[in-house]
């Protein structure tokens, strides 16, 4: 049997890894923007 599986499992983890950073840096950014938004609403 090969053992690509394995190798795509690694390469999955790794990227989702990454895809959650990337996440977390978009989410961030969109919450900082919201607060701006809703400090200027307020005003």
């Amino acid at each position: 049997m090969p053992h690509t599986p394995s190798r795509e499992s690694q390469d999955k983890d790794f990227f989702s890894f990454d895809q959650v950073i990337n996440t977390s840096d978009r989410i961030l950014k969109l919450s900082e923007m919201g607060i701006k938004l809703a400090l200027l609403l307020m005003i």
